[in-house]
């Protein structure tokens, strides 16, 4: 399910680009941001800005199908305090 989602942040370390992107899920998963991130390599670096931004975008949603799917799975309701 496609949703739109306001770029946070893009930087790179480590040899990855990453872009954080904050999306409002509603409900009680409320604003939620995902990471994606790239290997910052040769073929990276030939692609345009419109090009590198697609390609960050896609990874992100990549992250964010792959946290979405066991949501999707009926899982029981988790609430709280945690500390991280």
């Amino acid at each position: 399910m496609a949703k739109q989602a306001e770029i946070v942040s893009v930087w790179r370390a480590g040899g990855q680009v990453s872009m954080a992107v904050r999306v409002d899920e509603g409900g009680k998963l409320g604003s939620v941001e995902y990471i994606g991130s790239l290997v910052d390599d040769e073929a990276f670096a030939a692609l345009t800005t419109a090009q590198k931004k697609a390609a960050l975008v896609g990874a992100c949603k990549a992250t964010r199908d792959a946290a979405l799917g066991p949501i999707a799975a009926a899982l029981p309701s988790m609430t709280g305090v945690v500390t991280l």
